[in-house]
């Protein structure tokens, strides 16, 4: 085997020269655009038919010369994420800081609560402390 490049003429068209008769894969290789992997069979036998095929789908056959067509626009670069509430909320950074933040608000408002608690117990249980009972 081995690699074998052929350049492009300007109308688009290729060819290679001297090809032994084996079964070859055939790769167009584009930046801008992408193109279908062609198995072509050169068979000497039948004074050097060839025969080509769809790589991946080896029922339908493409005729000859080859007429290879573009198959899509390939996507290289992954368009960013879009900004998302929920999944902000779902890391675990900002869940640290919710539950933080919701502990420490619990915590002032029980501090509060058992301080007035403790206050009115002080004062409504004995009065102020200057009861003397003579």
């Amino acid at each position: 085997g081995g690699v074998r490049e052929a350049a492009v003429t300007h109308d688009g068209e290729f060819a290679f020269e001297r090809v032994r008769a084996a079964t070859y894969q055939l790769d167009v290789a584009h930046a801008a655009v992408e193109f279908a992997r062609l198995r072509v069979d050169v068979n000497t036998r039948a004074d050097g038919v060839v025969r080509a095929r769809l790589a991946n789908d080896t029922s339908r056959s493409v005729p000859y010369p080859l007429r290879v067509r573009a198959l899509a626009v390939p996507q290289y670069f992954e368009p960013p994420p879009r900004f998302d509430v929920m999944s902000l909320l779902r890391s675990p950074m900002i869940l640290m800081m919710l539950v933080s933040g919701g502990l420490s608000l619990c915590a002032s408002r029980l501090v509060k609560v058992v301080q007035d608690e403790g206050g009115d117990e002080r004062g409504d249980g004995g009065g102020d402390g200057d009861d003397d009972d003579d």
